[in-house]
């Protein structure tokens, strides 16, 4: 293979990364809207499936921040001197303790979450939503762990696809993937949050958790094509599209 034709390779890879991981988004998301429309899956699974996603964006995040060389030097790169590999050694420890404190910072977050989550049907009940336990559903566990297995290889094929494979990790920086993971949790589990609970007020009918469902995954891979649109390092001219 010439260099050309291994340059055009490379830059079709690149290019179709996205499409490939954001399909595979729409299938993972495909599952709970399955779950609802034939198998009467309750709005509580819906909200503790997503709950676990978010603890699925903040496992896949963790080596996104050990990785991401934004702002530092490239590792490996050849004739750095002593000064620049000291600097990317101490770039290293730096990345892996920003990865530490966001661990534990986002863990708290998500634990904090989940007990939210499990009290919402109370919750419901105290702002006169009616029966709350019974608008919520049952929690049915092997739903949930089918469709949370689909999310998380969705969100390893993006770390694979995109992070690694178009090379996101060299111009993305520490600070600011850390950073992502929350501003995701906030615009898009926010708007599940308050959904579910006008859902829930209109006795969680398969319409409006259909809606509530579908609502979500436009919002996930509408998040995942800006993220994704402009990352990574400029393709060669031999490999960009006409």
């Amino acid at each position: 293979m010439t260099n050309g034709s291994l340059a055009r390779a490379v830059g079709l890879y690149r290019r179709t990364a996205t499409s490939r991981s954001a399909l595979l988004l729409l299938v993972a998301n495909a599952i709970p809207l399955v779950g609802v429309a034939f198998f009467d899956w309750s709005l509580l699974t819906i909200l503790v499936l997503y709950w676990l996603e978010n603890g699925i964006v903040g496992f896949w995040n963790v080596p996104r921040i050990v990785m991401a060389e934004g702002l530092v030097a490239p590792l490996g790169t050849a004739g750095m001197g002593a000064t620049g590999r000291a600097m990317n050694r101490l770039a290293v420890v730096g990345r892996a303790g920003l990865a530490i404190f966001f661990i534990f910072h986002y863990g708290v977050f998500w634990v904090v979450h989940g007990v939210f989550v499990v009290a919402l049907p109370a919750f419901a009940d105290g702002f006169g939503a009616g029966d709350g336990t019974f608008a919520f559903g049952e929690l049915e566990w092997s739903y949930v762990a089918l469709a949370a297995v689909a999310l998380f290889i969705s969100h390893g094929a993006s770390f694979v696809l995109n992070y690694i494979g178009r090379g996101e990790y060299s111009t993305a920086s520490p600070s600011g993937q850390m950073a992502s993971a929350y501003g995701r949790v906030v615009v898009l589990h926010l708007t599940i949050i308050f959904g579910s609970m006008v859902v829930a007020v209109l006795g969680a009918p398969i319409g409006a958790l259909l809606i509530l469902v579908g609502l979500k995954t436009a919002f996930d891979l509408g998040l995942h094509l800006r993220e994704h649109r402009n990352s990574g390092p400029p393709l060669p001219n031999s490999a960009a599209p006409a």
